[in-house]
């Protein structure tokens, strides 16, 4: 990491988040509690490789988010889908930001996904309004056409849906840039545990369903909404970066949600995951942030594309 001198402007005051350019692109870093209009202070840059300036790219692109990003699996537009036989599924979503738990607002991006065989391959994009992919995800490969019969189609779908999928490779601006590991599942094709890593050893992370409690190791660990942040019945996962030097620990919220209220899962999917909801207002690093776009992202991609052992689709 490479620390780098910034200036306080004028008008910004403690806690406010500033834009400033730097050698390895623009960032965005949070004015130090203390420091006024015309104080100096240091910030740790990301490595200057071709990925981190994709990554500053990426933010400079994106502008200034909400508190969160919410992925909306319910307002999905599906394109094509087949359930029991060849287990594909291709369409969008759209990505809203604002407030966690409130009414969607516009959009920011799409993410469009698309999968030649539930559970075990995916490929996903972000995109802008204007058509710029930020990042792309790949898992997996497409399946090869063999001929086989029903039974045995249906019996593999069944199998690999109680099986992580493979790791979810990620790319921002065409770098190279992370990877996501579901490291186990809750119960059939939801994740309960993966990690989060950086291509350059970095701003790695966890990230982690409640802890289990009762005899049923299997079961969805869902809060009601009476306990929910944000309102909704919904399973809530941390994700908790690793301490490096210079920068501590830090953990957000990712609320998988799935309450009835945000929205009926088309036909065809097979989760109940109705939403993704990133919270951002909690981490400072601007890098950070946008790994919990990409590990919400990620999130979404494969609940949307969650293999189906049976026809029919979501509830």
């Amino acid at each position: 990491m490479q620390a780098f001198e910034l200036v306080v402007p004028n008008g910004a005051v403690a806690g406010q988040t500033i834009q400033a350019v730097t050698p390895n692109g623009p960032v965005q870093v949070a004015v130090p509690a203390g420091l006024a209009a015309g104080d100096r202070f240091q910030v740790q840059l990301p490595p200057s490789d071709e990925a981190a300036k994709a990554a500053a790219s990426a933010l400079s692109q994106l502008g200034n988010l909400g508190r969160s990003v919410t992925f909306g699996l319910s307002s999905s537009s599906i394109s094509g889908a087949d359930g029991l036989i060849d287990q594909s599924v291709a369409g969008e979503m759209p990505v809203t930001s604002g407030e966690p738990g409130v009414a969607a607002g516009p959009d920011v991006m799409k993410l469009r996904f698309q999968s030649s065989k539930r559970g075990r391959h995916l490929h996903a994009e972000l995109v802008t309004p204007d058509g710029t992919r930020i990042a792309v995800l790949d898992m997996g490969e497409v399946p090869k056409s063999t001929p086989g019969a029903l039974f045995g189609s249906a019996i593999g779908g069944y199998s690999t849906a109680f099986q992580p999928p493979p790791p979810v490779q990620l790319s921002v601006l065409g770098q190279a840039y992370g990877t996501y590991t579901c490291t186990s599942l809750m119960n059939c094709g939801v994740q309960a545990g993966a990690r989060w890593q950086r291509r350059d050893g970095t701003g790695g992370a966890m990230i982690a369903e409640p802890e289990r409690v009762g005899c049923c190791t299997t079961a969805p660990q869902s809060i009601s909404r009476k306990k929910s942040a944000l309102g909704k019945k919904e399973v809530p996962f941390t994700a908790t970066f690793d301490a490096e030097k210079g920068h501590p620990a830090e953990t957000t919220m990712v609320h998988a949600v799935t309450d009835s209220s945000a929205g009926k899962v088309p036909q065809f999917i097979a989760t109940n995951v109705r939403q993704v909801v990133v919270e951002l207002d909690k981490i400072t690093d601007p890098h950070k942030k946008l790994d919990c776009i990409l590990i919400g992202a990620t999130l979404a991609a494969l609940n949307v594309t969650t293999g189906i052992p049976s026809s029919g689709g979501g509830g």
